[in-house]
C-alpha cells in the first residue's frame, strides 16, 4: 500500500513538473544540416532530459548484457563451490550411532555443527574471537566475532589442520611455524584417523588428521583450530586480516550428550 501511494505521488509529481518545463516561456533555435527548429524552451528542456533518461537506460540495458556472460561465469562457478563444499562432508551424514562432525559453520554470532549419527540437527555455542594479524590501520577489537563456511574444509581434514605443511602462512595468520606444526600434532588427538592421500612433508609423509570425533573433542576438551579471514565488524568494509580461531567446546558437548541419550 504504502509503496502504491509513493507511486502515485511520484507520478503526480513528475506530471506537474513536465507541465510546468512545457509551459515555460520563449523558444529556443536549433539549427543542423539546414534544418531549423524552435521549440519553446520548456519542450526543448523537457526533451532533453526525457532523452537524457532513454539515453541512461539503454546504457544501463547494455552494460547488462556485457556483463552477463560474467556473471553466469561466476555464479556457475559458485555453484560448483558449493557442490563442492558439499560434497566433502555429504557421504557421513546420518550414520547411525557415528560420532563423526559432518559439518561445521559460523555465521559471526554462533558456531554451529552437525555430527553424522544425529543427521541434520545442529548444535551451537557463541563464536569465539580471532586472534591473528590485521592490515595496517585495524586491531582485533574492529573485528567480528568467526563468521563463513570455510570451516567445512577443517571438518574435511584440510584448512587448519594441515598447516604443518604450509608453515609459511604465519606471516599471514600470526604466530610461528612451530605453533602450526604443533595444531596439525594437536588435532590428531580429535581425530578417527589420517588421509591416505592429503599427506604432510614434515612429519614424515603422514595423512592429515581427518574425521572430527565428537566424543575425542569432548574427553581432550581440544576444539578444532580453525584458519579464517577477520571481518571488520561493520558491514561494508569487508576483511581487515586474517587469524586463526577455536570451535567453542559448548556444541561438541552438546552434540555428545544428545547422541548419548540417542544411544541408550
Amino acid at each position: 500500500m504504502i509503496r502504491l501511494a509513493s507511486w502515485i505521488v511520484g507520478s503526480l509529481v513528475l506530471t506537474a513538473l513536465a507541465a510546468w518545463l512545457i509551459s515555460l516561456p520563449g523558444t529556443l533555435t536549433l539549427e543542423a544540416a539546414g534544418y531549423r527548429m524552435q521549440p519553446r524552451l520548456g519542450t526543448a528542456v523537457f526533451m532533453f532530459i526525457l532523452v537524457a533518461v532513454v539515453v541512461i537506460g539503454l546504457w544501463a540495458i547494455l552494460r547488462r548484457i556485457i556483463s552477463a556472460p560474467r556473471n553466469m561465469a561466476r555464479r556457475r562457478s559458485e555453484r560448483r563451490r558449493e557442490q563442492g563444499v558439499e560434497a566433502l562432508s555429504d557421504a557421513i551424514v546420518d550414520l547411525p550411532g557415528s560420532t563423526l562432525v559432518s559439518a561445521m559453520t559460523r555465521n559471526g554470532k554462533e558456531f554451529g555443527i552437525r555430527v553424522s549419527g544425529l543427521g541434520h540437527r545442529w548444535f551451537t555455542a557463541p563464536c569465539n574471537r580471532i586472534h591473528g594479524i590485521c592490515f595496517d590501520g585495524y586491531e582485533e577489537t574492529d573485528g567480528n566475532p568467526d563468521l563463513g563456511d570455510s570451516s567445512i574444509t577443517e571438518t574435511a581434514g584440510i584448512g587448519a589442520f594441515a598447516m604443518a605443511a604450509s608453515p609459511a602462512i604465519a606471516r599471514y595468520i600470526g604466530g610461528t611455524s612451530g605453533e602450526l606444526l604443533q595444531h596439525t600434532l594437536e588435532m590428531y588427538r580429535i581425530t578417527v584417523g589420517e588421509h591416505p592421500d592429503l599427506r604432510i612433508p614434515a612429519l614424515d609423509y603422514r595423512g592429515v588428521p581427518t574425521g572430527i570425533d565428537v566424543r575425542r573433542v569432548v574427553e581432550t576438551g581440544i576444539t578444532p583450530i580453525i584458519n579464517t579471514s577477520i571481518a571488520h565488524r561493520e558491514p561494508g568494509i569487508g576483511q581487515i586480516g586474517a587469524g586463526r580461531t577455536r570451535a567453542p567446546l559448548a556444541c561438541f558437548t552438546a552434540a555428545f550428550e544428545a547422541l548419548s541419550r540417542q544411544l541408550i
